[in-house]
Formats: structure tokens, sequence, C-alpha cells
């Protein structure tokens, strides 16, 4: 893909948000045009909850439900503590049991924490911030904003 975008977000941010449902309509729109990767960027000082939503995250990945938690944990994001998070694993399917002891093993907040630290070690210092094409945005940023970024990337050498 021409246009690469690496977000890092935290589940608990009011401005993350604020954008999963634009992130949701770039996926929609751009599909296989655009290579897109999620980052936890779990700001558990501020967010305490963060860091456990991220590895909800994390754990519906083995299942192959990422998205669906992913837009799970954001639509409900006032009520994310780990019996939320496990509630949600039924409610999109997953096989509960196998969720709910990767959620309480811990087996991904070392992940977590390194794409925290991946994501500072970048100059990420607020949520969301977006890299599109390496190009660093921090914020929630307007659909049509992303649009004319994808766009432009997208006629670049062509």
């Amino acid at each position: 893909a021409k246009v690469r975008i690496v977000e890092f977000s935290d589940f608990q941010c009011p401005y993350c948000r604020q954008s999963f449902p634009v992130v949701r309509e770039i996926l929609n729109r751009y599909q296989d045009r655009i290579y897109f990767v999620y980052r936890d960027f779990p700001v558990t000082t501020t967010h305490p909850e963060s860091l456990k939503a991220a590895e909800a995250g994390q754990c519906a990945h083995e299942q192959g439900k990422f998205w669906p938690m992913h837009d799970k944990i954001f639509i409900n994001q006032e009520n994310i503590l780990p019996a939320d998070l496990k509630n949600y694993a039924q409610a999109i399917g997953l096989d509960t049991a196998k969720f709910n002891a990767c959620l309480d093993s811990g087996k991904y907040e070392q992940e977590a924490n390194q794409d925290f630290q991946d994501g500072v070690n970048l100059g990420a210092v607020a949520t969301p911030t977006f890299f599109i094409n390496g190009y660093r945005v921090s914020g929630s940023i307007p659909l049509e904003i992303f649009i004319k970024l994808i766009d432009q990337g997208l006629k670049e050498d062509s």
C-alpha cells in the first residue's frame, strides 16, 4: 500500500473515542488501498483502565476479533473494568474461557507497554497520534483532512 497509517491510541482517552468512527470510516472507505496499524498507547497516569483495555484488544485479536472489541470498548468507554471487558468478549462472540484466561494472565501487558514506549520514542506525546507515511499528526483529525492526506499519498508516484 502506498499509504501507511499507524495510530497510537488509548482506549480510555476521550479524543481517541472521538477519532474511532473516523478511523472506522477510513478503513471501510480505503480497505486494502491503505495499510493501517493500531498501536496501544495506554496513558495509565490519567487513564488507569487503559492498560487492561489494551490487553483485552490483544486477547480478542488472538481470536480474530480485534476490531469488534476495539469498537465495543470505545462505544462503552465509561465501562471498561475487567468484568466489563469480559462481558464485551461474550457479546462479540469470543470463546470466553480463552479470552478470560488471556486477560487474567496479563500476557499482553508487556506488549502494550512496549507499544507505549515505541510511541514515545517516535515522538507521540498525546493520544491519539497518527503517523501517515511517517508524518506525525497529533489529536483527533476530521475525516475530511484524513481523506485529503490519504488521497494525496495514493496519488504520489502513480
